[in-house]
């Protein structure tokens, strides 16, 4: 953070060049609920000698960059013991709606499923959620708590999920 606290990057697309990459230390990685906000085992390491160059002058319009997403089997596979916050893409197969939540099964282009549990209370989301859950469209659902359990592991939604329908990525492409 250092390196770039006067720096204004807000909206601008950048390469990096001249860093190191480094063994990720759980203990230092921030936080929600004691999950972990990442889903790497290394980490960018920034130096004196790292350069930045814009890439371009500005993020082009209804441009939507999204991170390397792990396959569900990855996610069903996944031995650590940390808990992880994480992102998935999946076509809904099965969805029913609950008390105050939706419960619905995502399988990606591997064939595997889980279990995904969105809590929303605000009421134009929980509308959006009924119809794209009724159409089993393919999501990108971002920042979900991955909990484990000896008898199935499940998504959980937490204040910073968000759901894109149909997103223009190669992981929604495969499905």
């Amino acid at each position: 953070m250092q390196f770039f606290k006067d720096m204004n990057l807000v909206g601008i697309m950048f390469v990096h060049k001249h860093f190191q990459r480094e063994k990720f230390d759980y203990q230092e990685w921030p936080k929600h609920e004691n999950y972990l906000l990442v889903w790497s085992e290394f980490k960018i390491v920034f130096t004196k000698h790292t350069k930045l160059i814009q890439f371009n002058s500005h993020v082009p319009r209804g441009f939507r960059m999204y991170p390397l997403v792990p396959s569900i089997k990855n996610i069903l596979d996944d031995t650590r013991y940390e808990k992880i916050i994480t992102d998935v893409v999946g076509k809904i197969v099965e969805g029913e709606r609950r008390f105050g939540h939706f419960l619905m099964d995502l399988q990606d282009f591997t064939g595997h499923t889980i279990q995904l549990s969105l809590y929303d209370s605000r009421q134009i989301q929980m509308v959006k959620t009924f119809r794209v859950m009724l159409r089993k469209s393919i999501v990108y659902v971002s920042l979900v708590k991955f909990v484990r359990s000896l008898d199935s592991n499940i998504l959980r939604s937490t204040v910073f999920t968000t759901i894109v329908i149909q997103p223009n990525m190669p992981e929604a492409h495969a499905i």
